[in-house]
């Protein structure tokens, strides 16, 4: 793991992982999904530009079915063809041959790609692993990867604005490594037992994943917060679902009282039936895959309406323009 030239040590070779990954195409990612540095990123977000593509490449096994299905049709009608015409069709039941020798090779050799697809891109082998390589080599993360663990307490201003609830360390580090708590005057809390300790009723902003858990999470701070104004921030799962290149995750499928409330939830206008059939199947959507440029847009849009709302003072200054840049249309 030392460079022949310089001697210099190194963290990825891409000879010895499955993603064929390098130092240099690290430090490229980062830079694109940082905003040319702009940004400070998670480590899972990281993780999510890192597999993007090998996941986008991967093909799904009723993919494989259905195009060695028309590859088999097509080997077995040249193999009829040239029995039927005896050995001056010779070849086309020769060239039928080699094609269904490779549909066999495609079917026995597509879950085994699944399965070291798996391997290769998951959370824990890439963080306790290839980014501790990293942190040896280097002393730290890339530079513009901020550590979920560097999270220090919570953000929690005197007079919060509002309170922006997110459950996930790693975006919660997000958030709060650009800034967006501070700017806002938020409190950044991980649980609604938090939010209960904040003094006063400023309103709770719920950012979560398009999961079952989060999707259930804004009943439960209504439920729990009753008469405190709860904005249902999102990831929803109509997002995912619909979103080209959003390649939502799949793990096991929810439990029976797990799908019953998510039906509780449908009746109460949080999920519509297509969005609670997608959950069902084990899908779901992380925060950390939607792009940290787009995912900071939209929580800070979402903070400033919120906070606009809370704020009679504020809403009135900005219907007379003092909260406007100059030439901006409204």
């Amino acid at each position: 793991m030392r460079c022949s030239k310089c001697g210099r040590p190194y963290a990825f070779d891409p000879k010895d992982n499955t993603l064929r990954l390098s130092d240099v195409r690290i430090r490229r990612l980062v830079k694109k999904i940082s905003d040319e540095g702009r940004l400070s990123v998670s480590v899972s977000q990281l993780w999510f530009a890192v597999t993007r593509s090998t996941r986008a490449r991967g093909e799904s096994l009723a993919g494989a079915l259905g195009c060695s299905a028309l590859a088999a049709m097509a080997g077995g009608g040249l193999i009829a063809l040239g029995l039927s015409i005896g050995e001056q069709a010779a070849a086309a039941t020769v060239i039928g041959g080699i094609i269904l020798a490779g549909v066999f090779i495609a079917l026995v050799a597509a879950p085994a790609g699944r399965r070291n697809r798996r391997k290769a891109l998951a959370f824990g082998y890439f963080t306790s692993v290839l980014m501790s390589r990293w942190k040896t080599v280097y002393g730290a993360l890339p530079a513009g990867v901020v550590d979920d663990s560097a999270l220090r307490g919570l953000h929690r201003p005197e007079r919060p604005a509002a309170v922006l609830l997110c459950p996930d360390r790693s975006i919660a580090a997000f958030l709060a490594a650009n800034g967006v708590p501070q700017r806002h005057t938020l409190a950044l809390v991980p649980d609604v037992r938090d939010v209960q300790a904040i003094p006063g009723t400023p309103p709770v902003i719920v950012l979560h994943h398009a999961d079952p858990i989060g999707c259930r999470l804004p009943g439960l701070v209504r439920a729990v917060l009753p008469g405190r104004r709860v904005v249902d921030a999102g990831l929803p799962p109509r997002a995912v679902m619909n979103a080209p290149g959003a390649l939502p995750l799949l793990g096991d499928k929810p439990e029976p009282e797990v799908l019953a409330a998510l039906h509780e939830v449908r009746a109460a206008g949080g999920l519509t039936d297509a969005e609670v059939v997608w959950l069902a199947k084990g899908r779901s959507g992380s925060l950390a895959g939607v792009p940290p440029v787009k995912l900071l847009a939209v929580v800070t849009k979402v903070v400033e309406r919120v906070t606009a709302a809370a704020d009679p003072a504020r809403h009135q200054a900005e219907a007379v323009g003092f909260l406007t840049w100059p030439g901006e249309v409204r």
